[in-house]
């Protein structure tokens, strides 16, 4: 483990100002989110190669492209954009 590199980085984010801060939590949460959705999406792509033995009735991809379009706008809301 680079323990200086990490005291380094402590020491630049502390540095920064308060806007600068969130901004980089921001884009650091924004991330975690898109991860995790491409988890899912990678988890449902993988249950849908196994067939459909009945089970896929029970997969939630209607709510799943509705939770990823909802964090889209979110996004783009937090950027200023107008939603068409």
């Amino acid at each position: 483990m680079n323990t200086k590199l990490v005291d380094s980085l402590l020491q630049v984010i502390e540095s920064l100002s308060e806007a600068e801060r969130s901004l980089l939590y921001n884009k650091l949460d924004r991330k975690a989110a898109w991860k995790a959705s491409q988890n899912r999406l990678r988890h449902l792509h993988q249950r849908l190669q196994q067939g459909d033995d009945g089970s896929m009735a029970n997969l939630p991809i209607a709510d799943l492209i509705n939770q990823e379009r909802q964090q889209r706008d979110q996004v783009l809301l937090s950027r200023g954009c107008q939603l068409a």
